[in-house]
């Protein structure tokens, strides 16, 4: 499911390359297939599908996009994203194992997309109340610097 049709980490090369090996549908605006609305839509067709690629416009740390949340973890598909390669497709109990956390733990739409109004003043008391420890960084540039922490794709043969 693409919105964003910029390809600066080559992503929809990779996935062109995919294709030559895989079944891989493209949804959204990048693709030939179309769901009514954007990727915030309920968009039922995603509901049979095991594994959502879920590919940044660039490779960053400490980053993922909203739409790995909202398309891939509440349609119950595992996300893939630019990472270690053929890990949970080789590995089943593993797969079924990042299932687990399901048991444990529910996903909170946290930006107010329109297909699910939240109460904002009750996450900020959730939030406020869930972690106690309280951690500050004064200087975020080199916790995050943009430069530093984002890279080019690396493709595994």
């Amino acid at each position: 499911m693409g919105s964003n049709c910029g390809d600066p980490n080559n992503r929809y090369k990779y996935v062109a390359e995919l294709q030559k090996y895989l079944a891989v549908d493209v949804y959204g605006e990048c693709g030939p297939l179309k769901c009514p609305g954007h990727y915030w839509t309920n968009c039922d067709k995603l509901d049979d599908y095991k594994f959502y690629l879920a590919f940044e416009s660039s490779n960053c740390d400490e980053y993922l996009t909203e739409k790995v949340w909202w398309n891939a973890l509440h349609k119950s598909a595992v996300p893939v994203v630019m990472g270690p390669p053929r890990y949970l497709l080789n590995h089943p109990a593993e797969y079924q194992k990042y299932h687990d956390w399901r048991r444990r733990y529910r996903v909170l739409n946290e930006h107010g997309y329109s297909a699910a109004p939240v109460c904002h003043l009750c996450r900020l008391c959730e939030a406020l109340n869930y972690n106690n420890k309280m951690d500050q960084q004064a200087d975020l540039e080199p916790f995050y610097d943009r430069d530093q922490q984002c890279y080019p794709p690396q493709w595994v043969d």
